[in-house]
């Protein structure tokens, strides 16, 4: 999930790696196949990532990751999913992303073929290989 977060984010913004704070997947012990626990970086964040309103409005982002959460996470009710969402899906919970969790996979039009690989451009709805994950 680590690897999942960093490559997403890094996409985004070349100092993406550098904010580890309130990132999908931490903390949340609903959900056993997400990683738990820290990211080892030697910065911290008494804030949200200022990655935030970016990654709000990003919409390849936000259907990449509803459709991550739905098949990696098929086992944890819709409800609790959403609640992970409010508060997650941007890295910073002050900051909402424009699409609820259901929303998001409601614009997947069709189910992502392409699987991300690091380094490329997320402008498609990708899958996340399970080595990434």
């Amino acid at each position: 999930m680590r690897i999942l977060l960093v490559a997403l984010l890094s996409l985004l913004a070349s100092s993406a790696n550098a904010y580890k704070t309130g990132l999908m997947g931490y903390g949340q012990s609903w959900c056993p196949s997400m990683a738990h626990g820290s990211m080892g970086t030697n910065e911290h964040s008494h804030g949200g990532s200022p990655l935030a309103p970016c990654i709000a409005t990003n919409s390849d982002f936000l259907r990449t990751l509803a459709c991550c959460l739905s098949t990696r996470c098929a086992d944890v009710s819709p409800s609790k999913l959403e609640s992970y969402w409010s508060g997650q899906a941007t890295g910073d919970k002050t900051v909402s992303a424009e699409w609820t969790y259901g929303a998001a996979l409601a614009n997947v039009t069709a189910p992502p073929k392409r699987t991300y690989i690091a380094g490329d451009t997320l402008n498609y709805t990708a899958l996340i290989a399970d080595a990434d994950y």
